[in-house]
């Protein structure tokens, strides 16, 4: 990755403790959460977090369960689809009363279109946040280090993802074995070290020929002996600033690899899912349930024995009475002489207990898929279950999520949109406007589901007054009104749906026109045909 030189260090700035050894001794301090970790992962997607140490050509024994697998990127599939909806803006500008009246005067000087002024302020944000949401739904694989990032979260406490400059759309996402972080006593993010092996070609000439070569471990990179260890820090220096540089080797550092940035546009994002304060790591969702899972694991592996063994049949043979050799070369489906008396076959006779081992496992199941909140496991057995019943545990496990998605909101959601309006900005691709006084509301995630409950109570309020009150739906609520209030809940664009105050203005009128007119044509017809408008016959 390249930084971009905007610090007030030199290049040639000295660092007293080399990245490389700094790294090595953060790592050795979080040996057991690595190792408890590593079991979480290996219990739900291995490739998040593999065993130290492990090729990419190396077997990988997997779990004899897949439900935790089958949880985890259900559960991420549906935060990244909650949290980052596809072309679908995940958060809405508000504008404070002041500045929106400030704003409102200079827009209707020399005239008074208070609401074309509206429809102007309402359009450069819906026009901001329309190609935020484009850059991060169009960015070169930037939904799938989304996915990454959630589902290295939930399975193992955290993710990084890194989002580069506007000239390069190539996010990444790095493995916890690739990072190490330090924290505050507040949980703030102090430090961040990143190490990853590159091509000795892809470094600066002043440090190519210079740089040791790599004598680490990264499973991500096949070895070779032209690459290269590359550490990258991230450090907070201010309560709002990190800068970061880049060595290789021991201590080498990378010219030009010198940055700052402001918390709001630092492009690692750290991504959590259970931090408390005072530690450096947080927990995974899944390591919560690592009892179940382990216990799911064994018992599956002991069912897929029994299952075999049930299968086979054993021959028992009474010595003297047939050969013994000839039956042991035998293929299936050979003749051979022999005494039948003499021979037994005996088979697996453990039925119930199996059974029951298979009741505890389908059980496991359920209970790993109620921890993830997959829509199969709200479903009940039996042989009517309506769709009504569906939806409303379908909507339990929607509240469910709410604990999640708030971490999620405040770790990931909203840096990454201050990375990408930041990056915008600085390609003057968003139209200007007082930043200071806008605040960003997010409309997906924890804030979408009180969006959700909300629209939901007005929708049962108007469902109550049209079964007992149905005139005071059609006189005295506010349809314009509502209709909009809803479509600003659900994150629906309202202006190419509902009409306004000027569309219905005239369309009254011109209803109004209509009923009068036929009475006048009416008029006309009588006095154009009565006995004292025809002529005479001496005229």
């Amino acid at each position: 990755m390249t930084i971009p030189p905007t610090t007030s260090l030199t290049d040639t700035a000295l660092v007293p403790v080399s990245l490389k050894a700094r790294f090595e001794s953060l790592d050795a301090e979080r040996f057991s959460v690595m190792e408890r970790l590593r079991d979480s992962a290996a219990l739900t997607c291995p490739f998040i977090l593999p065993k130290k140490d492990q090729e990419e050509s190396e077997d990988r024994r997997n779990s004899y369960q897949s439900e935790g697998n089958y949880g985890a990127i259900s559960l991420a599939s549906k935060i990244t689809l909650t949290l980052f909806p596809p072309n679908v803006p995940f958060f809405r500008y508000e504008l404070d009363p002041a500045t929106r009246a400030e704003l409102r005067a200079i827009l209707t000087a020399g005239n008074n279109d208070v609401a074309a002024a509206e429809k102007t302020l309402d359009d450069i944000l819906r026009v901001r946040s329309s190609a935020i949401t484009s850059a991060i739904s169009k960015g070169e694989g930037a939904r799938y280090k989304l996915f990454l990032t959630i589902l290295s979260t939930l399975c193992v406490g955290q993710g990084l993802l890194y989002i580069p400059e506007e000239d390069s759309d190539d996010w990444r996402f790095f493995r916890l074995d690739q990072y190490v972080v330090r924290r505050g006593g507040a949980g703030k993010l102090m430090e961040i070290i990143i190490r990853e092996q590159v091509e000795r070609s892809e470094l600066p000439e002043t440090v190519r020929n210079a740089a040791p070569p790599s004598g680490g471990s990264d499973t991500s990179i096949h070895k070779s002996t032209d690459n290269v260890e590359l550490f990258t820090t991230v450090k907070r220096t201010a309560p709002d600033t990190f800068e970061t540089w880049q060595e290789v080797g021991g201590g080498l550092a990378v010219p030009g690899s010198y940055g700052s940035f402001k918390k709001s546009n630092l492009p690692w994002i750290v991504a959590t899912c259970l931090l408390i304060d005072g530690r450096d790591y947080a927990e995974g969702y899944a390591t919560q349930f690592l009892g179940t899972l382990r216990s799911l694991h064994m018992n599956s592996r002991s069912l897929a024995f029994q299952g075999l063994l049930a299968t086979r049949k054993f021959l028992v043979m009474k010595p003297g009475m047939n050969d013994f050799r000839l039956f042991q070369k035998a293929q299936t489906g050979d003749a051979l002489p022999g005494d039948p008396e003499g021979i037994k076959a005996i088979g697996f006779d453990n039925v119930p207990e199996l059974r029951v081992a298979m009741e505890v496992v389908n059980g496991q199941k359920r209970d790993v898929g109620a921890f993830f909140m997959t829509y199969r496991s709200v479903q009940r057995d039996g042989e009517r279950v309506t769709a009504e019943e569906i939806r409303m545990l379908a909507g339990e496990l929607d509240s469910a999520n709410a604990g999640i998605y708030s971490e999620f909101t405040d770790s990931l959601q909203k840096p990454v949109l201050g990375r990408v309006e930041a990056r915008l900005d600085a390609s003057r691709r968003l139209p200007k406007f007082p930043l200071d006084s806008v605040t960003a509301k997010m409309t997906a995630g924890v804030e979408g589901l009180g969006d959700a409950a909300e629209a939901n109570k007005i929708t049962q309020w108007l469902s109550v007054l049209a079964q007992f009150l149905p005139s005071a739906v059609q006189t005295a609520i506010k349809g314009n009104v509502v209709a909009i209030k809803l479509g600003k809940l659900l994150g629906v664009d309202t202006d190419p749906l509902v009409k306004s105050d000027e569309e219905m203005a005239a369309e009254s009128t011109n209803a109004a026109m209509l009923n009068v007119a036929p009475g006048v044509a009416t008029e006309a017809a009588k006095a154009a045909f009565s006995p004292q408008s025809q002529p005479t016959a001496g005229a």
